[in-house]
């Protein structure tokens, strides 16, 4: 590139043509231990959701591939209706929209729809390339994931080494972009500073929405931006008095945090329980009077503890938004179950009654005599006269789930983190 730039062109578009698209050479390459691929993080909202998902929906969905052998665009509809099945847990940030959308989708959506509803798309692609969008779905699983083995470093090398190989082959080389690229310097990434959400740009879009919410001027904006700025340094200093406006306390909570987390770790038994929507079925509640052996009972279709909501399996089976299917302790072991009924005995303890998932598989790429699992996909079935009784305290936290009909089963979804755009 510097080469480049010692040549004369006869104008600025000739020299930008000769560079591929670069403006100019970076001036940091001058440096003497600087190396693009490695000096820079590996950014997830711009690489992998905005980049590489993107080009994929871009190439799956334009009508000027349509003839390609890669092209869906006919079965747009299906994989509407797959991704329209998906229940995520009401906390979500933004549930994805119709694929129809899919040029002005947010990263957060199209990290959902890599992440909860890469099935949709497996079920409608050709199988090698079913099987090739799998590398990268298991591979962000792990580079997202809230703890990393060391040898699980090797295995996002592999997953991202083979999805790059493939790539060209699958879809032209033409279609190979810098951001596709971009994979290949993940697993470097994760080894030197860990899960890819410890430096992703999530949050950083989520404090610049914040401030630009506080801007009501038809002009003059970045007047308006510098004086809140200003007013919210100031804040600061009175931040710990005790008359401070708790209102504006919470705003800055947000945007001085630098994760937006959610852990249900924090619940326990002292936490306020609020209870919603009284369930009058009075054949479950004799029922469970009879096992409990507990005549003093009530149950209710959904509850808060804390902040944090939940309701039966049943009460919100027509939306995208379900807060019934948890990750919780039994016996000291993670087990995926469905809340069944939410019980409040002598008025003042929550006992939940689950309804347990026998787990059939994880979902496991072979290739090369390589075997790699993903640690957050589950497949599984309901049994319905399999329960258990737990605490809000056995609970880890809530799970994105749908029914698969071409496995003949549920799939279950583990949140990679919690934190950000989750």
């Amino acid at each position: 590139m510097n080469k480049f730039a010692k040549e004369r062109f006869r104008n600025d578009t000739q020299l930008r043509d000769r560079l591929h698209g670069h403006i100019s050479p970076c001036i940091l390459r001058d440096l003497t231990y600087f190396d693009v691929g490695t000096s820079f993080l590996s950014d997830s909202l711009h690489n992998i959701y905005h980049g590489v998902v993107k080009r994929l929906l871009h190439l799956w969905f334009k009508k000027k591939y349509k003839k390609a052998q890669w092209s869906i665009c006919s079965k747009l509809n299906v994989v509407n209706r797959y991704l329209s099945s998906i229940k995520y847990p009401s906390t979500t940030v933004r549930i994805p929209r119709s694929l129809s959308k899919y040029e002005k989708f947010k990263a957060n959506e199209a990290r959902g729809i890599l992440l909860f509803g890469f099935p949709a798309f497996c079920s409608v692609l050709p199988l090698h390339y079913a099987r090739h969008l799998l590398l990268l779905v298991v591979g962000v699983h792990i580079a997202e994931s809230r703890q990393i083995r060391r040898i699980q470093i090797e295995d996002i090398r592999l997953l991202f080494h083979r999805f790059l190989k493939l790539f060209p082959v699958l879809y032209t080389p033409r279609h190979n972009s810098q951001s596709v690229h971009s994979l290949h310097h993940v697993a470097a990434s994760v080894a030197e500073y860990g899960s890819l959400s410890n430096y992703s740009t999530f949050n950083f879009e989520n404090v610049l929405g914040l401030i630009t919410s506080t801007v009501h001027s038809t002009r003059r904006h970045e007047c308006e931006i510098h004086n809140n700025l200003k007013i919210l340094r100031s804040a600061l200093i009175e931040f710990d008095r005790s008359s401070f406006n708790s209102n504006l306390k919470r705003f800055i909570n947000i945007t001085q945090s630098t994760k937006r987390s959610f852990l249900l770790s924090s619940i326990n038994e002292n936490q306020t329980v609020q209870y919603r929507q009284e369930d009058l079925n009075e054949n479950v509640r004799v029922e469970l009077q009879n096992i409990l052996r507990q005549k003093d009972l009530k149950l209710f279709k959904t509850c808060y503890i804390f902040t944090n909501r939940f309701s039966v399996m049943v009460y919100c089976s027509s939306s995208q938004k379900d807060d019934s299917c948890l990750l919780f302790l039994l016996a000291g072991k993670p087990s995926i179950g469905f809340i069944q009924n939410i019980i409040q005995v002598r008025r003042r303890e929550l006992l939940l009654r689950i309804c347990k998932v026998n787990i059939r598989d994880q979902l496991c790429l072979t290739f090369d005599q390589n075997k790699i699992s993903c640690p957050n996909i589950f497949h599984g079935d309901i049994d319905i006269n399999n329960y258990v009784f737990i605490k809000s305290e056995a609970i880890i936290e809530k799970i994105v789930y749908t029914y698969n009909n071409q496995l003949k089963c549920y799939v279950f979804c583990r949140i990679p983190n919690l934190c950000e755009s989750s």
